[in-house]
C-alpha cells in the first residue's frame, strides 16, 4: 500500500484494501492499522468480513446471498460509522446546518418550537448559555441530525455581533437569559409559560 494520504475517505482505505487479491495477512493488518489509527475499528470489521467469506468459499462455493450479506453487512457498518461522525462534527454555522439538514428557517422552528427572534439570539449567542433548557438543547440536536453535545459546543462559542467596528478593541456584546428572550419573542404565552417550566440544561455550565 502506498504512505497514508490524510486526504483520503473511508471508503477510498477501504476500496484500497479490498483491492488485494487475498484478504491482508497479520503483518499486513498492522501495517494498515499504523497507517489509518484513526480508521482501527472499521478496518478490522471490514478485514474480518472478508476473512468470513474467504473461509465460507473454501467450505462450499459461495452463492450471490453470502457475497450480498457481507457486502450489505460491511457497508452498513461503514454508513452507520460515518453517520456517527456526522452527528459528532462541530457546528460552525447553524443557518448552515439548518439548510443540510433539510430545514429551512420556518421548518427549523417549527420543529424546535421556537419563532425567528429566538432563532437569530440563538444563531449569534447572543442568550447566556446556562439559561437555555435541555429540552430546547435536545429539540435542535434531533432537527439537526446532530448529537447534543456539538450544539452545546456552539452555544457556549463567543457571542458575534453583526456590527462591524473600527476600533481595535472588540465591541461589548451582552447576553440575555432565556426567559427574556421569551417574553420578548412572538410566541404565544402558552409556549412561553411551556418553555419557562422547563429546566436549564446542566451540562451548559454557569
Amino acid at each position: 500500500m502506498n504512505p497514508s494520504d490524510p486526504t483520503q475517505t473511508l471508503d477510498e482505505i477501504l476500496n484500497e484494501v479490498a483491492s488485494r487479491p487475498a484478504p491482508p495477512n497479520q503483518t499486513e493488518i498492522r501495517a494498515i492499522l499504523a497507517r489509518f489509527p484513526e480508521h482501527k475499528s472499521e478496518i478490522i470489521d471490514f478485514v474480518t468480513a472478508w476473512i468470513e467469506l474467504d473461509c465460507t468459499r473454501d467450505a462450499r462455493e459461495s452463492t450471490d446471498v453470502d457475497v450480498d450479506r457481507v457486502v450489505n453487512r460491511t457497508m452498513s457498518r461503514v454508513m452507520q460509522v460515518l453517520h456517527e461522525r456526522a452527528e459528532a462534527r462541530p457546528i460552525s454555522n447553524l443557518s448552515g446546518s439548518i439548510r443540510v439538514a433539510g430545514h429551512d428557517l420556518k421548518s427549523f422552528e417549527r420543529a424546535v418550537g421556537i419563532d425567528r427572534s429566538i432563532l437569530t439570539l440563538l444563531e449569534s449567542r447572543l442568550i447566556r448559555p446556562a439559561t437555555i433548557p435541555a429540552l430546547l438543547v435536545d429539540r435542535i440536536a434531533s432537527a439537526l441530525g446532530r448529537t447534543a453535545d456539538s450544539v452545546r459546543a456552539y452555544l457556549v462559542l463567543p457571542p458575534q455581533t453583526a456590527t462591524a467596528y473600527m476600533s481595535t478593541r472588540p465591541p461589548r456584546v451582552t447576553q440575555e437569559e432565556f426567559a427574556e428572550a421569551l417574553r420578548n419573542s412572538k410566541l404565544s404565552k402558552t409556549d412561553q409559560s411551556r418553555w419557562l417550566a422547563e429546566s436549564p440544561d446542566p451540562l451548559l455550565g454557569s
